[in-house]
């Protein structure tokens, strides 16, 4: 009797000593969440460089005398862009191109024509002489403009401007989300850039510019997005 008493003392013993106190409210292990938000940002500035690319061509049956009124054409037109202020660096010429024209309807399986052609390659670096450039090429012959392109005088200070923006504009949804759910937002968990695109010029109407040139800059622009995930600390846990 003795020994049952014993023995079901101890088990009691054991039992009690294996349950774990149940911890007070607050107390216990926190599991923090996290949201996925994405921000984008943008940055704009004036144009300080244009890249012009164009070109001299002619067409006529005797090449010799076409591919000398293309020479004195683009002659001209390096001229005229030294004239604008260009330098020699800036100032990027091709060799003279010779093609044959041939006419689908003609009855001869030889070409027609040939066609001259030397391009042009300018970087402007003073926007105030913009349409003395453009004014002197015309002058000098140049019949072909294929693309301007317009650029900030300092690309990266624009890229960073606009990343910037991108990442508070995560920042700033990530804070709403947590606000309106009743948590806390910490610290970025990852974050992956999809960005920047641009510069983009955004030029305005030549005949709304009051400008007796006929021409305005306009501004130039430079977008960038992220993606980021956000730790989110929920009510009872420690302030991230």
């Amino acid at each position: 009797m003795i020994r049952t008493s014993l023995l079901l003392l101890s088990s009691a013993f054991a039992v009690t000593a294996l349950a774990a106190p149940t911890p007070p409210p607050g107390t216990g292990t926190c599991t923090p969440h996290s949201v996925q938000v994405s921000g984008s940002g943008t940055a704009s500035g004036m144009p300080g460089v244009y890249v012009f690319h164009v070109s001299v061509s002619r067409r006529g049956t005797d090449v010799e005398a076409a591919s000398s009124t293309v020479a004195d054409a683009a002659a001209a037109a390096v001229k005229a862009a030294r004239s604008a202020g260009l330098a020699k660096a800036d100032i990027q010429s091709t060799a003279v191109t010779i093609s044959p024209v041939y006419d689908p309807h003609a009855k001869s399986d030889s070409p027609q024509v040939y066609e001259v052609r030397r391009n042009l390659v300018l970087t402007l670096r003073d926007p105030d002489h913009y349409a003395q450039l453009m004014e002197g090429l015309t002058k000098a012959g140049v019949n072909g403009i294929g693309h301007i392109e317009a650029q900030p005088s300092h690309p990266q200070e624009l890229a960073d401007r606009a990343l910037a923006s991108a990442v508070s504009d995560a920042r700033h949804k990530a804070a709403l989300i947590a606000k309106g759910l009743g948590v806390q937002v910490g610290p970025a968990m990852d974050v992956n850039e999809s960005g920047p695109s641009g510069p983009h010029p955004l030029m305005m109407n030549a005949a709304r510019s009051g400008n007796e040139s006929g021409y305005e800059p306009g501004r130039i622009t430079v977008n960038a997005s992220v993606s980021a995930r956000f730790e989110l600390s929920p009510s009872g846990c420690p302030a991230p």
